[in-house]
């Protein structure tokens, strides 16, 4: 398993992206984010960015680490060339936890 190779958490990143595309995968930058919602802080950290030397086009893509439920490190990798930067990046994934949660609250709810 990665986690437990020695490899920093922005190469485990890279590796990720590399072995999701196919392609190779060039560290690029990183770029912290504050993202708000309602004037609360729903997410805070450091979006890595990635270029991914595919064909017949490059294209970036973007990964960083939280946390789990059980307090373990979570690995999230974003490899769509039509997102186009971190923070849309960030708010794609955002957007999907919130309709996994939405979902499995309605499913809890019917099952009442």
């Amino acid at each position: 398993m990665l986690r437990n190779s020695g490899l920093s958490s922005r190469q485990i990143l890279g590796v990720m992206i590399e072995r999701g595309t196919g392609f190779p995968t060039y560290y690029m930058h990183s770029v912290p984010i504050i993202e708000k919602f309602n004037g609360e802080t729903v997410w805070e950290g450091i979006v890595e960015v990635y270029r991914v030397h595919s064909q017949p086009a490059h294209y970036d893509a973007y990964g960083w680490v939280g946390t789990n439920a059980r307090g373990e490190p979570d690995y999230v990798t974003i490899m769509n060339p039509s997102i186009t930067g971190p923070l849309v990046a960030l708010r794609a994934w955002l957007a999907q936890e919130a309709r996994k949660k939405s979902s499995t609250l309605l499913h809890q709810w019917q099952w009442r």
